[in-house]
């Protein structure tokens, strides 16, 4: 197995993104760098003071799993975001929206507060590809008639989906500065832009955080090895019961069979592994 190694590193370290988990959660830490991002998502909003905590873990009862928020944020009027980070597409994605404001509900209701204190909620989720297909910059949602539009429920509940890829429609400058920048071009006469290159070059250079992602890189590495480890495994035990199934079709006796796939899979395969196989094929008549 090839381990991680310093080079592999510094190679990372080279071509760290914005929106790699590690880095997006530190560098939003620094600063103010939350209500200046904030800000660029929501200037109409005004905002104009945040507290916010990244990776917050809702743990709302002993016997939860929980749920690992990417940022988690209340603002000078009391309202609430949750901004994700996702940098692939799920096919059920959008069932997600469901789960985060569960959770936001739940943990607003545990801490006190009645159905009609609940305050608005804003789940965000900035993309890396176009997450609908329809080349907008940004994707809105609340709840309204599905009939009828123009006719919302008043929920304090919001869903925005952020689109770097798109084309269609306004966004803040500081905003259309973060989309450049995840495409790989960087607006240097932006000022958050420039903030947010600042806080990258920061963290790739404190101990702490280069320790972190380099455990990191070596556990996604034994995962990958892993996984590579079990489809191996898995073509071999097919390739082993195509071999039992022709040999069957020719009408070679079971011992035979049973030694030919000895023969051919002992050093491959463990021998009680084979004896399974073996017994479930060959036992079908």
């Amino acid at each position: 197995m090839r381990k991680f190694t310093q080079q592999d590193f510094e190679e990372k370290l080279k071509n760290l993104k914005i929106t790699d988990d590690l880095v997006f959660r530190n560098v939003i830490e620094l600063g103010d760098n939350c209500l200046h991002l904030l800000q660029a998502i929501f200037p109409e909003l005004n905002i104009e003071k945040v507290e916010f905590e990244t990776q917050k873990h809702e743990k709302v009862e002993p016997l939860h799993r929980g749920t690992i928020l990417d940022l988690y944020a209340t603002d000078e009027e009391g309202r609430v975001y949750d901004i994700e980070v996702q940098t692939t597409l799920a096919p059920y994605q959008d069932k997600r929206f469901r789960y985060y404001q569960s959770k936001l509900d739940e943990r607003a209701l545990l801490a006190g507060h009645s159905i009609e204190e609940l305050q608005s909620t804003y789940i965000v989720v900035l993309f890396t590809e176009d997450p609908i297909g329809r080349d907008k910059k940004y994707y809105r949602f609340g709840m309204c008639d599905l009939e009828d539009k123009d006719i919302e429920l008043d929920t304090g509940a919001e869903l925005l989906y952020l689109n770097p890829k798109g084309h269609k429609g306004e966004v803040s400058e500081n905003l259309q500065g973060l989309f450049d920048m995840i495409n790989g071009k960087i607006n240097v006469e932006n000022e958050f832009v420039d903030e947010l290159e600042n806080g990258m070059n920061i963290i790739k250079e404190d101990p702490k955080w280069r320790h972190e992602f380099m455990n990191l890189q070596m556990r996604f590495d034994d995962i990958k090895y892993e996984a590579k480890q079990q489809a191996a495994r898995q073509t071999r035990e097919q390739d082993a019961k195509k071999l039992i199934a022709t040999l069957q079709s020719l009408n070679i006796s079971d011992d035979q069979i049973k030694k030919t796939l000895f023969e051919n899979y002992k050093n491959e395969i463990p021998t009680d592994k084979l004896q399974k196989i073996y017994d479930e094929i060959v036992g079908i008549k």
